[in-house]
């Protein structure tokens, strides 16, 4: 039998669960956040066929770019 110094536990803790759920529940919160205000202007004026969106590209890249960091946090 090893004695307890000896016993290797390769380094790792546990985290309680709920602070888990609290940091995932936290990130979903954010993500949905940050794509509502796409969403209630995409159901603006829905007589219109058109929707005028300049630097689209642009503004696609920033917001996947705030999407990755939000979805690379650590949980």
């Amino acid at each position: 039998m090893e004695k307890d110094d000896e016993i290797f536990d390769f380094g790792f803790t546990i985290d309680d669960n709920d602070d888990v759920v609290e940091r995932i529940n936290s990130k979903a919160e954010r993500i949905f956040d940050a794509i509502m205000p796409l969403l209630e202007n995409l159901k603006k004026n829905p007589e219109s066929e058109t929707i005028k969106w300049p630097n689209r590209v642009e503004r696609i890249d920033a917001f996947v770019e705030k999407l990755e960091e939000i979805l690379n946090e650590e949980v």
